[in-house]
């Protein structure tokens, strides 16, 4: 910090922009401390003191040096301290008798700075031995900076106050994440020690795969369960690991999250990952902050292959071979679920089977799929259907889970996307499935049309079954994104639905303004919907019930789950018994018969004028005779009391008159 005069203001860098910016990215602790002094300043904010045109107050030196690099750029950028100027003094060289009382205003200013600087965080990463790290590399959420420990491991930094998640990372060493609270005014301690580093990764047969899985069960009892889902074609077991410490009463509102690897045998490097960090998660539980805050509350699940019976036919070394990529019955897995837009004529694999069953009666709210032969993140569709199209708020969704894998990716965070292909467009990195491979019947395809589940493929790499010694660097190049992916998946909302009595809603139905989809609620009314940070409304029905809106914000800036409680309210009703309304319905019923009846009786009536003539009433039958027998010829019949000719034609006329004296 430097006093100086000229003016009642303080300085922060940048004074020549960076990037087109005039602020650094520790813009928010400079504002606290500079505002810490001119705060307890008496003058610092009084404009007409120095009788200037010139603004008094907290500006960065851009405003006022005229874009000019100065001393404080230099500190900040060459050796990463922070520094501010203090101009206290309207006069730049005031005279002595003026000193003591510029110190006299000075020095309480300059005793908060001093204690503000000290809220932050001290700390010493060692390894296991208690050793120290030199040079591990400590990085903030908030600001997004990062320092490094010293030669005896230790490390400091100013920070704003509140709750904090930092991540703690040294060569040879796992990366590890913790949560630091930082009080006003006050130094917090936190000393960490770092895990050494997975050193060889190889591949696993189905045999050594279950080997490598119930180690971890015996490792971790309480956090997992290993079972198997089925058998493949050729009789093998798929099996799947599930991770969690979810408590009883959260367990059927937490979110489930599967990862799916191996469903073309041959490629081998996606199941390689999966058993890597269920091992990681397993390992790490109760001592990195963010695993043990995924499993306190979602369900991991990880299917580490598959198509079993396609990683014996495969052959390592194959980059681009087809050898493995089918099962036991040379079916390609990922053309072999329903599709809403063909009808599929090939019979349902087991291993198709199995999955379908476990996602239709656990619901995930996310999937992932690893696969091989490329470098990118995809969404649906495969199919080129012109009818295939998602929901506005689906692909929101998709686009921002692809950019949180990216992001923590050291290789496609730098925009290298893709391997070989020609005349495809990665764009930023996540893209239309149909852009890598096109067909009918993917995995991708029914977890978004059937499920109603959020899904995602990740392409590993470029060669499907690379040499074993690949497999620790792309380890350690996917860790930290399959970790912050798994971690993402826990974002969105859960519900429960009740009605008015506090009784569950099993089935209501939940829809997202945007989706293309409506989702079920299980037996007991609860739901877990994954949505990106936004503002969203949810439309909840159930038959016999007032549809329910509800309005809701998912944060930016940490992973955010809201938990709520939809009331169904009835609709409306008529209030009457079972017999009031069976009573009505007769009545009803009634009334439109005898209604028919009258339109016939109508009917038929009309029919008669339409032949001729119409029928005359007399009191009986004695007065019809009489008067008939009286009419002997056919103008007294027409103007008699029985029939009445409507007719024009005389023929017509002289049939009617001879027929009714024949009678008589």
């Amino acid at each position: 910090m430097s006093l100086d005069s000229g003016g009642l203001f303080m300085i922060l860098p940048w004074e020549k922009k960076v990037n087109n910016l005039p602020f650094t990215v520790d813009e928010s602790i400079l504002q606290l401390i500079a505002h810490r002094f001119a705060d307890a300043y008496p003058s610092m904010y009084q404009s007409n003191d120095c009788q200037t045109s010139r603004q008094h107050g907290v500006f960065h030196g851009t405003d006022l040096n005229n874009n000019r690099s100065g001393i404080m750029d230099k500190v900040y950028s060459e050796y990463h301290s922070l520094m501010i100027s203090a101009h206290i003094s309207c006069c730049r060289f005031p005279p002595p008798s003026q000193l003591p009382e510029l110190w006299k205003k000075s020095l309480q200013p300059l005793m908060d700075t001093i204690l503000k600087t000290k809220q932050g965080l001290y700390g010493k990463v060692v390894n296991a031995s208690g050793n120290p790290i030199e040079g591990a590399v400590i990085t903030f959420d908030q600001p997004p900076t990062t320092v490094n420990t010293s030669s005896t491991g230790e490390f400091y930094t100013i920070m704003i106050g509140g709750t904090h998640r930092i991540r703690i990372s040294a060569e040879g060493y796992e990366t590890q994440t913790q949560k630091v609270v930082i009080d006003s005014d006050t130094l917090s301690e936190k000393d960490i020690v770092l895990n050494r580093d997975v050193s060889v990764v190889d591949y696993h047969t189905p045999g050594s795969m279950k080997s490598f899985l119930t180690n971890i069960t015996g490792q971790c009892k309480d956090l997992t369960r290993l079972h198997s889902l089925g058998k493949s074609a050729k009789n093998q077991d798929i099996w799947m690991l599930d991770l969690g410490s979810v408590s009883e009463d959260r367990k059927k509102s937490a979110s489930h999250i599967l990862l799916v690897a191996g469903i073309h045998g041959n490629e081998a490097v996606g199941p390689e990952l999966l058993l890597q960090l269920a091992f990681d998660l397993c390992e790490n539980y109760g001592k990195d902050y963010e695993i043990t805050s995924i499993l306190n509350e979602s369900e991991v699940h990880i299917i580490a292959s598959l198509n079993p019976d396609g990683v014996v036919k495969s052959k390592k070394g194959e980059c681009k071979g087809t050898d493995g990529l089918t099962n036991g019955n040379n079916v390609d897995l990922d053309q072999n679920f329903p599709s809403k837009f063909v009808n599929s004529t090939s019979e349902v694999q087991p291993e198709t089977e199995v999955l379908m069953k476990w996602m239709e009666d656990n619901q995930p709210s996310l999937v992932v799929i690893l696969r091989g032969g490329s470098l990118v993140t995809t969404y649906p569709y495969h199919t080129h259907s012109k009818n295939a199209i998602l929901g506005v708020s689906d692909l929101l969704s998709f686009r921002h889970l692809g950019s949180v894998y990216i992001n923590s990716h050291p290789v496609m965070k730098d925009n290298k996307f893709g391997c070989d292909e020609t005349g495809i467009d990665f764009g930023n990195g996540v893209i239309p499935a149909s852009k890598i491979h096109s067909h009918n019947g993917s995995l991708l395809d029914y977890v978004y049309d059937f499920i109603h589940a959020n899904a995602l493929v990740v392409y590993t790499g470029c060669c499907n079954y690379p040499d074993s010694e690949t497999l620790l660097t792309t380890w350690h190049q996917h860790r930290t994104s399959l970790i912050q992916i798994v971690k993402e998946g826990g974002r969105g909302i859960t519900g429960l639905v009740q009605d008015g009595n506090s009784n569950a809603m099993k089935n209501a139905t939940v829809t997202v303004e945007g989706s293309r989809h409506s989702y079920p609620v299980d037996t007991d009314g609860r739901f877990h919907i994954y949505l990106p940070p936004g503002h969203y409304t949810l439309i909840i029905s159930c038959h016999g019930y007032k549809d329910s809106k509800k309005k809701l914000i998912i944060a930016e800036d940490k992973v955010d789950r809201k938990d709520v409680v939809i009331f169904l309210e009835k609709r409306a009703e008529l209030g009457l018994s079972s017999f009031g309304i069976v009573f009505i319905i007769a009545v009803v019923v009634l009334v439109v018969v005898v209604v028919i009846t009258i339109l016939l009786c109508v009917q038929s009536r009309r029919s008669y004028k339409s032949k001729g003539f119409s029928r005359l009433n007399f009191d009986d039958e004695e007065d019809e005779d009489f008067a008939i027998a009286s009419y002997h010829s056919k103008s007294k019949l027409l103007n008699g009391g029985e029939y009445r000719d409507y007719s024009t034609d005389e023929d017509e006329e002289h049939n009617l008159y001879e027929q009714q004296k024949s009678k008589h």
